[in-house]
């Protein structure tokens, strides 16, 4: 991409602005250095979730099945108390998957590649940048 650098004039602006992109570049590498390890790490997390999840509704299962057998008195308030942990349970698997699926990691390796495309642009834009200086350096010595 072609930039109209002819606005900058001086070795002081271009240094500015390379300070400034250097702090871009710094954030965008934090940024894909984040997105990469989550892209690396999502989908184990999701098969693991989804094994919870189904380890959950089956001890679910097992406790609703206990508790049809189960006289009133404190087993049977325990059991409930079991339900009850394991329902929030399962929601916060279900929460957890959905943020760590299919569609997640395919919007993360979206995210990745915007931030790829933006680091190539930056590094050629400072090229850029490092040749105007070099021109305007030139210029102001002959």
């Amino acid at each position: 991409m072609i930039h109209n650098l002819s606005v900058l004039t001086t070795v002081a602006q271009c240094d500015d602005f390379m300070a400034e992109n250097q702090t871009n570049l710094a954030e965008l590498n934090f940024d894909k250095a984040t997105l990469t390890h989550r892209l690396a790490t999502g989908a184990d997390t999701a098969e693991q979730l989804r094994n919870d999840l189904i380890a959950a509704e089956s001890d679910l299962a097992l406790f609703n099945t206990l508790l049809q057998n189960t006289p009133e008195g404190q087993r049977r308030d325990d059991l409930l108390d079991d339900i009850n942990n394991t329902e929030n349970d399962i929601i916060r698997l279900t929460s957890r998957l959905q943020n760590n699926g299919v569609v997640s990691q395919f919007m993360r390796s979206v995210d990745l590649d915007f931030i790829l495309a933006k680091q190539a642009a930056n590094q050629e834009l400072e090229v850029q940048i490092n040749d105007r200086k070099s021109a305007i350096t030139l210029a102001t010595t002959n």
